[in-house]
């Protein structure tokens, strides 16, 4: 059997109602201690869990920056090779004067001995010629020349003057159409 001591001055004991109040009192705060430090671990989890995503999502930020700026580089050089592409078809696309030189070489090639070239300007439309004959008959025989040759479909003989020193000077225009 077990002798009951009370060391406690007789005023200071508690009754019995209270007594069972403060042990479900106590145990209460036992259980809401064991609940606050759950919690205090469930948060402390969360946090550690929240960064080491949040260090992950920096190194994956860090690599999608470094992608981009590749891209970017790439995207830049993309649209400078489609510039440089369109201006070379659009240089390639312009029309010709080649064929215009390649009809008037055959003009020049039969020019008489000491006559002189002054001025050749090329057109798509036209070709503009300015000669110095030091004779009538050096121009008389390119005149003929000119006309017997049908490289170009019209001529027009836009300029023409003498000086005894120098000779005749003409200028002619030949039209494509």
């Amino acid at each position: 059997m077990a002798v009951k001591l009370n060391l406690l001055p007789q005023g200071a004991v508690v009754s019995g109602g209270l007594g069972k109040t403060l042990k479900s009192i106590k145990s209460f705060g036992i259980i809401a201690l064991g609940i606050f430090l759950f919690f205090i671990l469930g948060v402390s989890g969360f946090l550690v869990y929240s960064s080491i995503k949040l260090t992950g999502l920096s190194t994956q930020e860090e690599s999608l920056k470094a992608r981009i700026k590749s891209q970017e580089s790439r995207e830049q050089r993309i649209v400078l090779i489609k510039d440089r592409l369109a201006r070379i078809l659009k240089v390639q696309s312009t029309p010709s004067v080649q064929k215009n030189l390649n009809k008037i070489e055959g003009i020049v090639a039969s020019l008489p001995e000491g006559t002189v070239l002054t001025e050749l300007s090329l057109d798509l439309k036209k070709t503009d010629l300015s000669l110095i004959f030091k004779s009538g008959s050096d121009l008389n025989n390119f005149l003929g020349s000119v006309k017997t040759k049908s490289e170009f479909k019209r001529a027009s003989l836009t300029a023409f003057s003498f000086n005894p020193l120098s000779g005749y000077s003409v200028g002619l225009r030949f039209f494509e159409n």
